[in-house]
Order: structure tokens, then sequence, then C-alpha cells
């Protein structure tokens, strides 16, 4: 019986901490993971093209980004194959990130399929799209046929799994701390707490 109080104990304690961190707007991620940016802290940001939470959270997670970001925070966008019908999509995004056309294609896609309504889930209608943005269509076709896209997209779904992502958005920082807008309480709070949590882990 001692024994048995002993793990509930421990049971509860563990629940109420959890709970505790959930009110702070973020989730503790065991163990933590290794980051890829040296000195910097980094913040990941996990989406899908066809995710509308994830269109509502861009032009907000672009300006943070572009205007509020500390020169010690390196912010990196991910692309995880949660679902398979998400892997043509995620190998768009690496494809233009490999090319170096993201500022061309990243939001203009995010556009076509929840402003437009276009229906680009297989690689040859994306690279057609990406050919009405003035890119090369057999270049962006390849590419996302490549092998170097292929390890990108099967490192992108072993991070989300060791993350504990569930669904997108979601955001982790430093391999530490996963939050999203559900646990932060919107979309600006989420963005005040990575700002938060950054300057915590650029301290340490």
């Amino acid at each position: 019986m001692k024994n048995l109080a002993r793990v509930a104990i421990v049971s509860l304690t563990l629940l109420f901490a959890g709970q505790a961190l959930a009110q702070q707007g973020y989730e503790l991620i065991t163990p933590p993971q290794n980051t890829s940016t040296g000195d910097k802290v980094e913040v990941l940001e996990f989406f899908w093209y066809g995710c509308p939470h994830c269109y509502e959270l861009e032009p907000m997670i672009d300006a943070w980004d572009k205007e509020r970001r500390a020169d010690n925070v390196e912010f990196i966008r991910v692309a995880p194959p949660l679902n398979p019908q998400w892997a043509d999509q995620g190998r768009a995004y690496y494809a233009a990130k490999i090319l170096g056309v993201l500022d061309t294609f990243h939001r203009a896609m995010f556009d076509a399929i929840h402003k437009d309504h276009k229906r680009l889930n297989k690689v040859e209608d994306i690279a057609k799209f990406a050919g009405t943005l003035g890119l090369d269509e057999d270049k962006f076709l390849s590419t996302m046929k490549s092998f170097a896209v292929e390890m990108e997209l099967k490192r992108a779904r072993q991070q989300a799994i060791a993350m504990r992502l569930t669904g997108v958005p979601g955001v982790v920082v430093n391999g530490k701390y996963r939050t999203s807008a559900s646990l932060a309480g919107g979309y600006p709070a989420m963005l005040d707490l990575i700002d938060r949590l950054a300057e915590q882990e650029a301290a340490n």
C-alpha cells in the first residue's frame, strides 16, 4: 500500500507540474532535443501549407522574424509530413528553400491554397504553379523529387516526432519548450512567449 501511495503522489506531482507549465503557455520537451544553431537560440515553427491556422499565423510570425526577432535567435521553419498527404507540399517548401526562392514562393503558395482555393497537392501541380511565379517549372519539379529534399523531409518528420508535435502550427524554443496558440492564449501571446523564452535561454 505504501508503494502505491508513493506512486500516486509522484503521479499527482507530475500532473500538477505539467498543468502549471501549460498555464505558463508551454510544455517541456523531455528529453530536450539538440539544436543546430550553435550559440544562437533556435526557434522552430512547424507548419503545413494546407493548414488554415498556419496561414493565419504566417503574416504574424513573418513580421516577428523580420522586425522583432533578436540577433541571437535563429528562426527556422519546418514542414513535417505528419500526415502522408502533407508530403508533397513539404517537398515544395524544401525545394524552394534549396533553390533560394522562398521569398517568391512561400507566401504565394499559402495564398494560392487558402485565398485562391487552388488544389496543390501533387508535385506536378505545384511545379506548374511555381512556373506561374516566374520560376523554372522543370527545375522546381526535379528538385522536389531530389534526394536532398527527401532527406530534409525525413529530418523534419523525425524532429516533429522527437518533439512530440501532434499538430501544426507549433513552435519549439531551443529544443526545450513546445508552445502553440492554444497553450499560450492566442498568436500574439505566443510570440511574446517566444521572446521571453528565447531571452531566458540566451541568458543561460
